[in-house]
């Protein structure tokens, strides 16, 4: 195992990607940072078990995962099976994030790997970069850190699904629908946004809400409508279609079945 190291790197500014730390515990002490960290991490497990909270999403860290998490993101992790071995490399520079967007790598994630032994590899190399006392030690560790960038997307198989909590995720769903509900709203999209698939949006909404999306998003268009029946002065045809309604006569049959009378008898009785 690596222990780990804080290199003296000097004109780190001028560096595209350059390290600030890299090396592994043979247990992984706690961390919490509720405002991030100042760097990107990369942190996977080599043994053992671990706890991870990632801005909101919770998950267990096992041999063959990692994480990537960007400067600022909120995150918390312990170990849950010990000794939880991790290696890690922490870095930054204006050239990382260039980079990471064009791997689709966008945001702090939680990877399966496929390719344990090449990220070692890279780990170790930029390792004993960082612990040369050579004064191209800048060149040879951003040289050795660009090259775990670059590969860093083929030793991963995939995302692992946010298994957020079914309240993180209902609340996600709820401000997009709130966003979204006037417009072109398709629950494909939705689910694309909030990275996940639609089968388990639907699951997680109808356990939590005890309806479907689609419910859900008929009651909060006929409750926008009714705020501008009150409120405003437009045609039935433009209160459904500003709701997201584009057919008058659905609109009309849709209000009529849920509240029991039509758009223009609700608006005469709550004038």
């Amino acid at each position: 195992m690596m222990p780990f190291v804080v290199p003296m790197i000097p004109n780190k500014q001028l560096l595209p990607v350059s390290i600030y730390t890299v090396g592994g515990m043979a247990n992984q002490s706690p961390i919490h940072r509720e405002s991030g960290y100042a760097e990107f991490i990369w942190l996977h497990t080599v043994s053992g078990k671990g706890k991870v909270e990632l801005e909101g999403t919770e998950y267990t860290m096992k041999a063959g995962m990692g994480m990537l998490i960007y400067p600022g993101a909120a995150h918390r992790y312990y170990a849950v099976e010990e000794p939880w071995e991790t290696h890690w490399v922490a870095f930054n520079g204006p050239g990382v994030q260039p980079l990471l967007q064009l791997t689709r790598m966008t945001r702090s994630e939680v990877f399966t790997l496929c390719n344990t032994r090449l990220l070692e590899r890279h780990l170790h190399d930029i390792y004993t970069a960082a612990i040369s006392k050579n004064a191209d030690i800048g060149l040879k560790t951003s040289g050795k850190l660009y090259n775990f960038l670059i590969d860093l997307p083929n030793c991963v198989t995939e995302r692992v699904r946010v298994r957020t909590s079914a309240g993180i995720l209902t609340k996600r769903v709820l401000e997009y629908m709130e966003s979204h509900y006037d417009s072109g709203f398709s629950l494909e999209a939705m689910a694309e946004a909030l990275d996940v698939s639609h089968q388990y949006v639907c699951r997680i909404f109808n356990q939590t809400m005890q309806m479907t999306p689609g419910a859900y998003l008929t009651k909060l268009r006929l409750q926008k409508a009714k705020e501008l029946l009150i409120g405003e002065n437009l045609s039935i045809t433009e209160t459904g279609r500003r709701v997201g309604f584009h057919d008058s006569s659905y609109f009309c049959h849709l209000f009529r079945h849920h509240e029991g009378v039509t758009p223009t008898e609700y608006r005469r009785n709550y004038r």
